[in-house]
Protein backbone atom coordinates (compact mmCIF):
# COMPACT_ATOMS: atom_id res chain seq x y z
CA UNK A 1 0.00 0.00 0.00
CA UNK A 2 1.31 3.24 -1.14
CA UNK A 3 1.46 5.85 1.94
CA UNK A 4 0.68 9.03 0.15
CA UNK A 5 -2.60 9.49 -1.47
CA UNK A 6 -3.21 11.80 -4.04
CA UNK A 7 -6.43 13.78 -4.27
CA UNK A 8 -7.31 14.26 -7.89
CA UNK A 9 -10.32 16.81 -8.33
CA UNK A 10 -7.91 19.37 -6.14
CA UNK A 11 -4.50 18.47 -7.06
CA UNK A 12 -3.20 17.72 -3.72
CA UNK A 13 -0.84 14.88 -1.88
CA UNK A 14 -1.62 13.73 1.63
CA UNK A 15 1.11 11.94 2.86
CA UNK A 16 -0.55 9.48 4.99
CA UNK A 17 3.02 8.65 7.45
CA UNK A 18 3.85 12.14 8.61
CA UNK A 19 2.43 13.39 12.14
CA UNK A 20 0.36 16.62 11.16
CA UNK A 21 -0.64 19.10 13.60
CA UNK A 22 -3.85 20.14 14.74
CA UNK A 23 -4.14 23.25 12.49
CA UNK A 24 -2.65 21.00 9.72
CA UNK A 25 -5.09 18.10 10.26
CA UNK A 26 -8.08 20.93 9.83
CA UNK A 27 -6.10 22.27 6.72
CA UNK A 28 -6.41 18.68 4.94
CA UNK A 29 -10.05 17.99 6.20
CA UNK A 30 -10.64 21.01 4.13
CA UNK A 31 -9.17 19.71 1.19
CA UNK A 32 -10.90 16.66 1.57
CA UNK A 33 -13.69 17.90 1.44
CA UNK A 34 -12.92 20.51 -1.58
CA UNK A 35 -12.10 16.86 -3.34
CA UNK A 36 -15.40 15.30 -2.44
CA UNK A 37 -17.48 18.36 -3.22
CA UNK A 38 -16.05 18.09 -6.86
CA UNK A 39 -16.05 14.57 -6.99
CA UNK A 40 -20.10 14.78 -6.51
CA UNK A 41 -20.96 18.46 -8.18
CA UNK A 42 -23.23 16.35 -10.48
CA UNK A 43 -24.80 13.82 -8.27
CA UNK A 44 -28.31 14.53 -6.47
CA UNK A 45 -28.12 15.32 -3.35
CA UNK A 46 -30.31 11.85 -2.08
CA UNK A 47 -27.26 9.69 -4.16
CA UNK A 48 -24.85 11.66 -1.85
CA UNK A 49 -24.13 8.50 0.49
CA UNK A 50 -23.95 6.08 -2.23
CA UNK A 51 -20.89 8.86 -3.45
CA UNK A 52 -19.52 8.50 -0.19
CA UNK A 53 -18.79 4.68 -0.70
CA UNK A 54 -17.66 5.24 -4.20
CA UNK A 55 -15.03 7.94 -3.12
CA UNK A 56 -13.87 5.77 -0.30
CA UNK A 57 -13.68 3.21 -2.35
CA UNK A 58 -11.67 5.42 -4.61
CA UNK A 59 -9.42 5.81 -2.32
CA UNK A 60 -8.84 2.50 -1.27
CA UNK A 61 -7.91 1.76 -4.84
CA UNK A 62 -5.20 4.18 -5.13
CA UNK A 63 -3.18 3.19 -2.22
CA UNK A 64 -3.39 0.23 -3.44
CA UNK A 65 -2.82 0.19 -7.26
CA UNK A 66 -2.27 2.99 -9.79
CA UNK A 67 -4.63 1.44 -12.99
CA UNK A 68 -6.66 -0.61 -13.25
CA UNK A 69 -4.59 -2.63 -15.38
CA UNK A 70 -2.68 -3.36 -12.26
CA UNK A 71 -5.56 -5.38 -11.34
CA UNK A 72 -5.92 -6.96 -14.72
CA UNK A 73 -2.17 -8.50 -14.45
CA UNK A 74 -2.31 -9.45 -10.79
CA UNK A 75 -5.67 -11.34 -11.72
CA UNK A 76 -4.33 -13.17 -14.83
CA UNK A 77 -1.06 -14.54 -13.04
CA UNK A 78 -2.98 -15.44 -9.83
CA UNK A 79 -5.23 -17.06 -12.56
CA UNK A 80 -2.35 -18.66 -13.79
CA UNK A 81 -0.74 -19.90 -10.86
CA UNK A 82 -4.14 -21.37 -9.55
CA UNK A 83 -4.06 -23.48 -12.35
CA UNK A 84 -0.95 -24.77 -12.27
CA UNK A 85 -1.72 -25.36 -8.97
CA UNK A 86 -4.73 -27.14 -9.77
CA UNK A 87 -2.21 -29.33 -12.87
CA UNK A 88 -5.45 -27.67 -15.16
CA UNK A 89 -3.35 -25.81 -16.99
CA UNK A 90 -2.93 -26.56 -20.41
CA UNK A 91 -1.10 -25.08 -23.44
CA UNK A 92 -3.40 -21.90 -23.84
CA UNK A 93 -5.38 -19.79 -21.43
CA UNK A 94 -8.19 -17.84 -22.67
CA UNK A 95 -9.58 -14.41 -21.88
CA UNK A 96 -12.80 -12.60 -22.14
CA UNK A 97 -11.87 -9.49 -21.50
CA UNK A 98 -15.79 -7.81 -20.97
CA UNK A 99 -17.43 -6.75 -18.50
CA UNK A 100 -18.03 -9.97 -16.46
CA UNK A 101 -14.40 -10.40 -16.40
CA UNK A 102 -13.91 -6.47 -15.35
CA UNK A 103 -16.37 -7.79 -12.55
CA UNK A 104 -14.08 -10.55 -11.69
CA UNK A 105 -11.11 -8.74 -11.21
CA UNK A 106 -12.56 -6.55 -8.97
CA UNK A 107 -14.11 -9.09 -7.03
CA UNK A 108 -10.65 -10.93 -6.44
CA UNK A 109 -8.34 -8.04 -6.10
CA UNK A 110 -9.95 -5.24 -4.37
CA UNK A 111 -8.07 -4.58 -0.88
CA UNK A 112 -8.62 -3.60 2.65
CA UNK A 113 -7.81 -0.37 3.86
CA UNK A 114 -5.70 -2.46 6.54
CA UNK A 115 -2.33 -3.63 6.21
CA UNK A 116 -0.35 -4.55 9.04
CA UNK A 117 3.39 -2.65 8.37
CA UNK A 118 1.88 0.80 8.49
CA UNK A 119 2.27 3.50 11.30
CA UNK A 120 -0.70 4.50 13.60
CA UNK A 121 -0.22 7.73 12.11
CA UNK A 122 -0.75 6.23 8.50
CA UNK A 123 -4.21 4.80 10.20
CA UNK A 124 -5.01 8.13 12.23
CA UNK A 125 -4.85 10.40 9.10
CA UNK A 126 -6.71 8.10 7.24
CA UNK A 127 -9.29 7.40 9.59
CA UNK A 128 -9.51 11.45 9.63
CA UNK A 129 -10.45 11.20 5.98
CA UNK A 130 -12.83 8.85 6.39
CA UNK A 131 -14.42 10.07 8.77
CA UNK A 132 -14.95 13.66 6.50
CA UNK A 133 -16.24 12.02 3.97
CA UNK A 134 -18.63 10.61 5.79
CA UNK A 135 -19.57 13.69 7.60
CA UNK A 136 -19.50 15.46 4.72
CA UNK A 137 -23.25 16.20 4.20
CA UNK A 138 -23.55 17.70 8.13
CA UNK A 139 -21.19 19.82 7.37
CA UNK A 140 -22.55 20.84 4.18
CA UNK A 141 -26.13 21.97 5.60
CA UNK A 142 -24.36 24.03 8.41
CA UNK A 143 -22.79 26.39 5.73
Amino acid sequence: MKNKLRLINVGVEINLEKKYTLEEIEQIKQVVRDDFKVFTSWTRAEYRCADKLRYLDNIKNRLNYEEFDDYVASYVKNKIYDELADKIFENKLEIDFDYEFAEQVFEDEKHQFYESGYSECFYENLIEIIKTVMNYEDEESEE
